[in-house]
C-alpha cells in the first residue's frame, strides 16, 4: 500500500534547501536533487527511496509499499518541513484533508500499512518465482525466496518480525547498490574500448552476488547512444531476448558485459528500437496456479515454540515476540553458517541477537546462557543495540549461572544507544554497582535516558519533570 501526501501550495521551493534541511537531521544518499523529483534514502534505514515530486497543485511526498518504520517517521518530518516552508495548513492523504501532521503519523497507521504489505508478500512466499506487484506506477517489486531466507524470515514468522527483518534487509541491499552506483539510480555500463557507448540501467539492482534470487525496484532498461543522444527504453524481459553473446546473466538483474564494438553496439541498439516500451507493463502471474491466501498456511496463526518478552520503553506495556518452529530452524542454520564462515545473511547482527534469545530463553533449544552470551557478544560487536542490552542484563543479574560482572555490565550499558542503556547506567551509579556510588552522575544519566519509562519514573521520584528534559541532553 502506498501513501501520497499532497501539500497544496503555489510557493516555489528550492530543492537544494529542502535536501539541506533533511540532511541536517538524517544521513541521506541523494539520487535526484532537482525538481520535478527529489529522491533519497536514509542511510542504512530506508528500504525504499523516498520521493518528493513537484506537481501542478504543489508538492507530493510518496511513501512506497514495503517502506521501513524509519521511512514512515522520516516522511513525517519531511511533510512537516514542507508544510512549514510553504505555510500550508495541512495536507491530503488517502483522499482526506489532514490539518495536523500528528493526526496521520501514529503507530496504528504504520501497522495498517505493514499488515497490507505482509499479506501480499506472504501470499507468494512459497513460490520459487515470487513476484509481488505493488501499484507504484513504473516501479514494481520482485522478491525471490532466497532473499527472504537471507533476511531471516519464514512464512510463519510473526508479522512484526517478518516486516522488520525484511525491510532491514532491503535497506542493507539498497545501501550497497547506491554506494556502488555512485549515488545515482541510473547505473551505467560503459564499453571498455569506446567509452562513448554505454548502457544505462534505469532500475535499482542487487550488489554483485551470484547466490541470491533478486529484488528489483523497476523493470525498465534504457539504452542510450551518447553520440546521437538517442535512447531506447525497453522492458527488462525484452532485453533478455537481445542480450549479446558473451553477456552473462547474474541474479536475473545484472549483466557482466564483454567490450562493445561499433558493429555490436549498433546491432543491439537497432534491435532494442524494435522493442521500444509502449508505456504499459504486461500482466504477470507466478504460475498456472498462483498461490493465494486461500492456502491453509496463510489462514492459521503460526504455531509458536516459545516467546521472548519485553517492555515498550515509552509506557512499559508488555510485549511478546514469538518464534515459530521454522524460525528456530532458520536461525540454527544461520548459526552453523556463521561459525563455518559461509554466512550470506543480510541482517547478521539481528539474527545473532535472535540466537542469543533462543539460548537465553530455551526457545526450541536447550537453555544455555553461556551460549546466549556468546551470540550476544557477536551481535553487539556487529552493532546490535538490543544484543548489548541483553548481554549487559545477563552480566548484571548473573542469569542462568553466568557469573555476575557488574563492572563489565556497566561498560556495556554505556554503549547502548536506546534510552534503556542510560537508565541502567544511572541505576548502577545510584546503587554503586560496578562503579563508585554517585547520585549526581546517576541523575545525569537518568536525564539522558528520560524517554524510557523507568528513567522517567525515577526522575519524577527525585522531583524532576522528565518532559522538561531537553532531548539533546
Amino acid at each position: 500500500m502506498n501513501h501520497s501526501f499532497i501539500i497544496r501550495t503555489k510557493d516555489e521551493l528550492d530543492a537544494k534547501e529542502i535536501l539541506k534541511y533533511i540532511a541536517e537531521e538524517y544521513p541521506i544518499i541523494v539520487f535526484k536533487d532537482e525538481f520535478p523529483e527529489l529522491s533519497f534514502v536514509y542511510v542504512g534505514r530506508s528500504s525504499r527511496p523516498i520521493q518528493i515530486l513537484k506537481t501542478d497543485d504543489g508538492y507530493e511526498v510518496r511513501l512506497l509499499a514495503l517502506s521501513s518504520e524509519y521511512d514512515f517517521y522520516l516522511v513525517e518530518d519531511v511533510v512537516k518541513l514542507l508544510c512549514s516552508m510553504t505555510l500550508a495548513n495541512g495536507y491530503d492523504v488517502l483522499g482526506e484533508e489532514v490539518e495536523d501532521c500528528d493526526d496521520f503519523f501514529i503507530p496504528q497507521n504504520f501497522e495498517l500499512r505493514r499488515e497490507d504489505d505482509i499479506r501480499l508478500i506472504k501470499s507468494a512466499f512459497k513460490s520459487p518465482d515470487s513476484f509481488i506487484e505493488f501499484p507504484d506506477g513504473r516501479c514494481n517489486i520482485f522478491v525471490g525466496f532466497d532473499f527472504l531466507r537471507r533476511a531471516g524470515v519464514t512464512a510463519t514468522s510473526e508479522d512484526e518480525r517478518f516486516h522488520g527483518r525484511l525491510t532491514a534487509a532491503m535497506a542493507h541491499a539498497l545501501l550497497i547498490m547506491m554506494v556502488k552506483s555512485h549515488n545515482d539510480d541510473d547505473i551505467e555500463i560503459r564499453s571498455k574500448d569506446n567509452p562513448e557507448q554505454y548502457m544505462s540501467v534505469s532500475c535499482f539492482r542487487y550488489p554483485d552476488d551470484n547466490n541470491v534470487d533478486y529484488l528489483a525496484f523497476g523493470e525498465l532498461l534504457t539504452l542510450e547512444d551518447a553520440r546521437s543522444k538517442n535512447h531506447v527504453e525497453i522492458l527488462y524481459d525484452d532485453f533478455q531476448k537481445i542480450a549479446p553473446d558473451g553477456w552473462t546473466l547474474i541474479d536475473e538483474v545484472q549483466y557482466k558485459v564483454v567490450p562493445f564494438t561499433d558493429q555490436s553496439w549498433d546491432e543491439l541498439f537497432n534491435k532494442a528500437k524494435e522493442l521500444q516500451w509502449d508505456g504499459s507493463f504486461p500482466k504477470r502471474t507466478q504460475s498456472d496456479k498462483p498461490i493465494s491466501e486461500s492456502n491453509p498456511m496463510f489462514n492459521q496463526p503460526p504455531e509458536l515454540v516459545g516467546s521472548s518478552f519485553g517492555y515498550d520503553y515509552h509506557d512499559g506495556s508488555h510485549q511478546d515476540f514469538g518464534y515459530s518452529k521454522e524460525d528456530v530452524e532458520l536461525l540454527l542454520e544461520f548459526g552453523k553458517a556463521i561459525e563455518s564462515g559461509t554466512s550470506d545473511y543480510y541482517n547478521q547482527e539481528m539474527l545473532e541477537c535472535d540466537l542469543g534469545i533462543l539460548y537465553e530463553k530455551g526457545i526450541g533449544v536447550e537453555q544455555d546462557c553461556y551460549k546466549a552470551v556468546y551470540w550476544y557478544e557477536k551481535s553487539a560487536a556487529d552493532g546490535d543495540d538490543y544484543a548489548r542490552c541483553n548481554l549487559a542484563d545477563i552480566l548484571r543479574k548473573g542469569t542462568g549461572g553466568v557469573e555476575k560482572d557488574w563492572k563489565r555490565a556497566f561498560e556495556v550499558y554505556k554503549t547502548v544507544e536506546q534510552p534503556y542503556g542510560p537508565f541502567r547506567v544511572g541505576y548502577m551509579y545510584e546503587h554503586g554497582m560496578g562503579v563508585e556510588q554517585d547520585m549526581n552522575k546517576a541523575i545525569e544519566w537518568y536525564m539522558k535516558g528520560h524517554r524510557h519509562f523507568l528513567a522517567a519514573k525515577r526522575l519524577r521520584e527525585l522531583g524532576i519533570d522528565p518532559d522538561s528534559v531537553d532531548d539533546e541532553f
